[in-house]
């Protein structure tokens, strides 16, 4: 097996393709857009294992998992009590500064099919459970940040999702608000192209 890739969720910031400007105060995700990684898993469901550096954030994971899960009827995630799962989730120091978490991706030699996968969330930074809202959140916002939005995310590189331009998707590179608990048309579409 190889590392084919690692991908994370950077702090809030606003490209050229949508200023704060140019963006309301007040939004809900109603992204249209998704991008693939190339990369995918052949079987599911994914077994995951929380690591013993993340249980106090078990609640916010399983919660997350169900969002995804939700779209394919609880066939994407399934938990596993042993650490040789398929996905390993943790707090640590992820290989990119500044990312609030980062999801590495393992594949089989000279294959796009997914072997194994590790999301290590950034132990640097205060994650707190916050409250779903469709507010914006200031540019030089500095935390805490919602753990639950950060998972989500990472979990759709996990599926083989990688980020796109659109704000208003859970997949945007960069964590601008809470209303990212929730999945947009474009990351449905885009998981259901992998595995629907």
């Amino acid at each position: 097996m190889i590392f084919n890739l690692s991908i994370g969720l950077f702090i809030v910031y606003y490209n050229s393709m949508n200023t704060i400007e140019d963006i309301p105060d007040n939004i809900c995700e109603d992204g249209t857009t998704f991008k693939l990684s190339g990369l995918s898993w052949k079987d599911l469901p994914i077994t995951y294992h929380i690591d013993s550096s993340i249980k106090a954030y078990r609640d916010e994971i399983i919660a997350s998992i169900a969002v995804w899960n939700d779209v394919l009827d609880d066939n994407l995630f399934v938990y596993s009590s042993t650490t040789n799962a398929d996905l390993l989730i943790k707090m640590g120091t992820p290989i990119y500064e500044g990312a609030l978490g980062v999801t590495s991706i393992k594949t089989y030699e000279q294959t796009d099919v997914i072997a194994e996968s590790i999301i290590v969330i950034n132990e640097k930074y205060v994650f707190e459970s916050i409250e779903f809202s469709c507010k914006l959140l200031p540019e030089n916002f500095k935390g805490p940040f919602d753990f639950q939005s950060v998972t989500i995310h990472e979990l759709g590189h996990v599926l083989g999702l990688t980020h796109t331009n659109d704000a208003f998707t859970t997949m945007h590179e960069y964590y601008i608000g809470s209303f990212m608990q929730t999945l947009s048309e474009g990351d449905i579409n885009g998981v259901l192209s992998l595995y629907g």
